[in-house]
């Protein structure tokens, strides 16, 4: 019985030291990603507190970001539209609306394959 337990233990500790192997994320996803800082505009103390909510789509070659975000009391929203296989980028801010170029090769969202594993978080 000791034995048992003694391999069990030592398979659980061999499967979690083993490095995890590079991954993509799923071809269609949706993240809301929320951010606060801090920076300094020469000697004052600024805040930056927010969110962006990301649509990502690599099967239809789409992303879409809608950026909201408070600057030390100044609201700050942003859209931002990328149509991969048109090749257009548009960025909406302040009322306009501004085009530009994309590359029509969108990346897949992975890990490199040079990418090091330093730990895992629980």
């Amino acid at each position: 019985m000791y034995a048992a337990a003694l391999l069990v233990t030592a398979l659980v500790a061999w499967t979690s030291a083993q490095t995890p192997q590079p991954c993509c994320t799923p071809d269609q996803w949706e993240a809301t990603l929320v951010e606060a800082g801090g920076y300094v505009q020469g000697s004052e103390p600024k805040t930056l507190m927010g969110s962006i909510e990301i649509s990502y789509d690599f099967n239809n070659k789409k992303m879409a970001m809608n950026q909201m975000v408070n600057n030390s009391g100044i609201p700050v929203q942003a859209k931002v539209i990328m149509h991969y296989n048109e090749g257009k980028m548009y960025t909406i801010a302040n009322g306009a609306c501004i085009e530009g170029d994309l590359p029509t090769d969108m990346p897949q969202q992975c890990v490199t394959n040079g990418a090091v594993f330093e730990r895992t978080m629980h």
